[in-house]
């Protein structure tokens, strides 16, 4: 009786402490964000009225580890750039084309997650071609597993905060390149299929400014 006891008390104190860390890294990554925002509130307004939004294209790899093994997740963002600042868009993300992937703790089956996007990054850095940004993004979408006959089961809501310092380079008008690092946390879906989803990530970004293209098609330089 004092071992089911304990049992019980151990796992409730796990529970809450799965919360607690939860509560402590989310409001830990939004001070970390916001407090560098918290400075330029008006400057994103301005950036916004002032300029005219122009079309961005960009596709986005993250590396991160779901149970301690590489995952890998591949997006296309579609979005707006307002003046040389900041950035606006919805994307779509998926671990489907990754090489490895992770297997549901109960059933041994594949877990894939797909997710729609709501992004913003915001440029507070520049110097010569390299620029610095910080991008955020809460996703919304669906943790899954799939059998051997191709079977989607186990469906289950998924809402994901992720931030990241990204540092880019720019060595032509229409293109740039970037490398961050961050941290995905699962605000709802984690622990499912006795996974844990939460964890650091790098991430790989090539971006496409097609009002440059255009610009430089009707220049003739292209």
């Amino acid at each position: 009786m004092k071992k089911i006891i304990n049992t019980i008390l151990d796992n409730r104190f796990k529970k809450s402490a799965g919360y607690a860390q939860r509560i402590f890294l989310c409001t830990l990554i939004s001070f970390v964000s916001l407090s560098g925002y918290s400075q330029i509130l008006g400057k994103l307004q301005e950036e916004v009225y002032n300029n005219k939004p122009k079309p961005l294209l960009r596709l986005d790899t993250r590396n991160s580890f779901v149970a301690n093994a590489p995952v890998r997740i591949r997006g296309i963002q579609f979005g707006a750039k307002f003046g040389d600042k900041l950035q606006l868009g919805l994307g779509f993300h998926s671990n489907r084309w990754s090489k490895e992937l992770p297997k549901s703790e109960y059933t041994g089956n594949t877990v894939l997650l797909d997710y729609i996007s709501l992004f913003m990054e915001y440029q507070f850095y520049e110097k010569g071609k390299f620029f610095a940004s910080y991008p955020m993004q809460i996703g919304f979408g669906d943790i899954f597993t799939v059998d051997n006959e191709k079977n989607a089961l186990n469906h289950k809501f998924l809402m994901s905060y992720e931030a990241l310092l990204v540092v880019n380079y720019k060595p032509i008008d229409f293109a740039s390149v970037g490398l961050g690092l961050g941290y995905r946390f699962l605000l709802a879906g984690n622990g499912s299929q006795g996974l844990n989803y939460n964890s650091p990530i790098y991430s790989v970004k090539f971006n496409l400014y097609f009002e440059e293209i255009i610009a430089l098609i009707k220049d003739g330089r292209y």
